[in-house]
């Protein structure tokens, strides 16, 4: 589309203003810009107008070549030739390239000759000439560009790399005639001639000596020119020096000629003429005397012979057009030209004799009538004016006045003279039919020429394309094999370590293929120790010879990485674990769908409608049940009652159900409440308020003990079990425990249970069971081994036992985990631009965080402007602390500077 190519120009030309750039056509007048949208195609458009940007075009040395070989085959037509032949016929070089004349017809001629060619490579325009020398700037050095600009210069003959030169007018002096041995010291005359020549700018001596001649006349030979030169005294005469024919011009504007006369008067300039001229007659008072000759130099340079193609060249375009045949060709050209002008002279010589002899005729027939008219000799010599002879009758000729004698000699003369004509007409007629059958046998013997190569080259033709094909379907046979192998490689099975970054030194072996995936390699893993973690938190990155690491993207391959390469698991731990048959494949499908990718700054994908689609469930797909369960906790005690109520129920239902199930009616008249998003407080519900997805709700004021009878109430038995349910409600399996006053027990059950060990607060323990009333099993930690019970709270509601703190379970990591190697990612705040991995350990500071990703990125600014946040609602975002520990977290947030690293 239009759009798609205004982005391309765009990309190529980033100065330009992407709100100025508009693409369009020229209007129907041709004067207005006609802009395109840019939801149109192209169309078949080749070209388009560009506004709002500089389209500044530089040629490869490719292009140039491919340019300037079309810029040589449409100056080497023949109707630029001719028409270029036609127009340095009418103005004589150089003199006559200064004229406006010249320049204006010359650049018309240019300009059809060139003009398919600049179209073509979008350099039409008022200013396409000049872009088109401006797109040669940096190529215009190289070899073959400047042996290609010497061959146009070849056909265009008045050009000096591919423009007219300039002209300067130098003073031409004679010095006399030279002689040996004073060529580096003539003195010059007293009186010399002088003359004005213009000649090329900066062009070599040999060219001024040529143009002398073709001025002044005389011998190439002959003609020597000299520049003054003056020693250091300032009394000496000037000394000429002779000047080679390889040195330039230079701004030497006063020469000295010897070998000439510079006072011959200019030669008359020649008339433009299709045909040869004539040569000049002789005149009558020049009677006896040899004709005239033509000033036509003798040099082959200058000499014109007509070629097979029609055209005249000079020897050296017969040497540059026709090669290895130019001297035959010359030769040939030469004969010819010779022979037409014998043929001509013979019909010159025919058509005269034949007017002689009709003139005779006419002159006998005259006398024979006066004769028959006068009835006498003397009134037929008496109607021409002439005496009479004893002889016979004497006619006068009427354009000569001259009497001639018509006798018997004189009828033989006449009927030899018109058999002579005759045979002569008959011979040429010979003459001309053996020539027209040599034509047409030449013209047939060409096109059967012509007709062979055609068929040579159609057999060539053929036989490159039979041979492009055979190599295609050799190309195309070796990609399906090398296709094959990549196959058979990524079919290949191989024994794959998968280590952990850890110092605990944790790894696992894989039978896997080749050609598996690092998201086939993670799922294999994750199965393999029986730990679903690996799928949502894991990082398979490569470890490099030199101990760097490299993440893995999941499309990346295991053919990617090189023989010395090995895969490293981050992030999560790679140990077996023991509940591993509990875990179902369910566990696995979950948590590859809560996995963060490295870059969202830690947002999950699971709560969007692509992880629901995952899942393979939609809200509308999901039946809604009749009846939900509602937990009441009591804020003061932490006794918890739970209600089967109807989905749709109001808080009104719920006070009503919960008073029928406990049995107080006192109930109706305390509120219920909600904990705050915060954890701040509670907020009080009202009776008409519908409980929707509520299913957690608080009451003050009200003991939840039910009363005998009531549908609570419940036995002992039932009490142990709530109970039990609670502890393990407030501390499941595998918690972390901090003890304020504490005693280790033998056993769990009794009351009287032997004493182990009087515990100090803040004593860290491990929950490992839980048993009758209140108490827990435990294991102490930081080393594993010793095993007791504990009681969580004494009957009066003294809390013995708290979750430990964040400070608590990252000191007890540091004493059972030695710090390892974790994977992290940064990305930005609001979204979009660069994000940054890096590879640090789980034990560092948000301050230490903040200097490793100042070094990865080499900017200084992000140790004073830079900041992680942590996102906090829809919209918003809450600082972290530099002073706080990454602990489990590994994906973040940040805002401040540019992640982009600096070069």
């Amino acid at each position: 589309t239009v759009g798609e190519i205004r982005e391309l120009l765009l990309k190529k030309f980033p100065h330009g203003e992407s709100s100025k750039l508009r693409l369009g056509l020229r209007a129907d007048n041709q004067d207005t810009f006609q802009p395109l949208d840019e939801s149109e195609y192209l169309n078949g458009r080749e070209q388009m107008l560009v506004l709002g940007i500089d389209l500044v075009v530089k040629l490869t040395k490719e292009e140039a070549l491919e340019l300037q070989s079309e810029l040589i085959e449409a100056y080497a037509a023949p109707w630029f030739q001719r028409h270029l032949d036609e127009l340095l016929e009418d103005f004589q070089t150089p003199a006559g390239l200064a004229e406006p004349i010249f320049k204006d017809r010359f650049s018309e001629l240019m300009r059809r000759a060139q003009q398919a060619t600049l179209v073509k490579n979008g350099f039409d325009g008022p200013h396409g000439v000049y872009n088109m020398m401006n797109a040669f700037s940096e190529v215009s050095y190289e070899p073959e560009v400047v042996r290609l600009a010497r061959e146009i210069d070849s056909k265009l003959r008045v050009t000096v790399g591919c423009v007219l030169p300039g002209l300067v007018e130098i003073t031409l002096e004679s010095c006399g005639q030279a002689t040996p041995g004073s060529e580096s010291s003539l003195q010059p005359p007293m009186k010399t001639d002088s003359a004005k020549l213009k000649v090329f700018e900066g062009c070599e001596c040999r060219r001024v000596r040529e143009a002398i001649v073709q001025r002044f006349g005389g011998s190439l030979e002959e003609v020597q020119i000299f520049s003054d030169s003056m020693d250091n005294s300032a009394e000496s005469l000037p000394i000429l020096v002779k000047l080679d024919d390889s040195e330039r011009l230079g701004r030497i504007r006063r020469l000295r000629v010897s070998g000439v006369d510079l006072s011959a008067p200019e030669p008359a300039r020649p008339q433009k003429s299709r045909g040869v001229a004539p040569l000049p007659l002789p005149s009558p008072s020049d009677e006896g005397s040899r004709p005239r000759e033509a000033n036509v130099p003798k040099s082959a340079d200058v000499e014109r012979r007509v070629a097979d193609d029609g055209n005249a060249y000079t020897h050296s375009e017969f040497v540059k057009y026709f090669a290895k045949d130019a001297e035959r060709n010359w030769k040939w050209a030469g004969q010819r030209a010779q022979k037409e002008a014998k043929e001509k002279e013979d019909r010159e010589q025919a058509v005269k004799a034949r007017r002689e002899a009709f003139e005779m005729a006419e002159k006998w027939k005259a006398a024979d009538k006066a004769k028959a008219n006068s009835g006498s000799l003397a009134g037929a010599a008496a109607v021409y004016g002439g005496p009479a002879a004893a002889d016979g009758p004497v006619v006068r000729s009427a354009p000569a006045s001259a009497a001639l004698p018509v006798s018997a000699e004189d009828r033989e003369e006449l009927q030899r003279r018109l058999e002579e004509c005759r045979m002569q007409e008959k011979k040429r007629r010979a003459e001309e039919e053996v020539a027209r059958k040599a034509r047409e046998g030449a013209a047939r013997k060409a096109r059967e020429e012509a007709e062979q190569r055609d068929r040579e080259e159609a057999a060539r033709q053929a036989k490159a394309d039979a041979e492009r094909a055979v190599r295609e379907a050799l190309a195309r046979k070796e990609r399906e094999e090398v296709e094959r192998q990549k196959r058979e490689e990524a079919d290949k099975e191989i024994v794959l370590e998968v280590r952990h970054a850890g110092l605990g030194g944790h790894s696992v072996t894989l039978q896997a293929r080749r050609g598996w995936s690092m998201l086939e390699v993670r799922r294999a893993t994750a199965r393999a120790v029986g730990r679903p973690e690996v799928l949502e938190f894991g990082r398979l990155v490569r470890c490099r010879a030199d101990g760097s690491y490299k993440s893995l993207r999941d499309v990346d391959r295991l053919t990617s990485l090189l023989p010395d390469e090995g895969v490293v698991l981050m992030n999560t731990r790679l140990d077996e674990n023991l509940e591993r048959p509990e875990v179902q494949d369910e566990d696995y499908r979950e948590a590859e769908a809560r996995r963060v990718q490295p870059g969202s700054g830690g947002a999950s994908p699971a709560n969007t409608k692509t992880a629901k689609a995952a899942k393979g469930k939609t809200e509308g797909d999901v039946k809604r049940p009749d009846t939900v369960e509602v937990t009441i906790k009591s804020i003061h005690t932490s006794r918890a009652q739970s209600l089967q109520v109807k989905a749709a129920a109001t808080i009104g239902d719920v006070k009503e159900a919960l008073a029928n199930a406990l049995g107080k009616p006192e109930v109706l008249n305390v509120k219920l409440l909600r904990r705050n998003n915060d954890s701040s407080g509670y907020t009080s519900l009202l009776d008409d308020e519908v409980c929707g997805s509520k299913r957690q709700l608080f009451i003050m004021n009200v003991d939840l003990e039910p009363e005998p009878g009531a549908p609570l109430a419940e036995s002992p038995e039932d009490r142990q079990v709530v109970v039990r349910k609670e502890l393990q409600e407030l501390f499941p399996m595998g918690a972390i425990l901090s003890t304020a006053r504490s005693t280790l027990l033998r056993e769990g059950e009794g009351l009287d249970s032997e004493r182990v060990l009087d515990l100090e607060p803040g004593q860290l323990c491990a929950v490992r069971g839980h048993g009758a009333g209140k108490r827990l099993s435990v294991e102490m930690l930081p080393e594993p081994g010793q095993w007791g019970w504990l009681t969580a709270a004494t009957k009066s509601g003294e809390v013995l036992v708290v979750h430990a703190s964040e400070q608590q379970l990252l000191a007890l990591r540091r004493q059972q985990h030695p710090p390892e190697t974790v994977m992290v990612t940064v990305a930005p705040a609001t979204g979009g631009g660069d994000w940054a991995e890096l590879f640090v350990l789980d034990s560092l500071t948000f301050a230490g965080l903040k200097e490793a990703l100042a070094a990865s990125l080499g900017r200084p600014e992000v140790l004073q402007r830079g900041r992680f946040v942590q996102r906090k609602g829809a919209a918003s975002f809450a600082g972290i602390r530099d002073e706080e520990f990454l602990g489990d977290r590994r994906d973040f947030l940040y805002m401040g500077t540019d992640l982009t690293p600096q070069r």
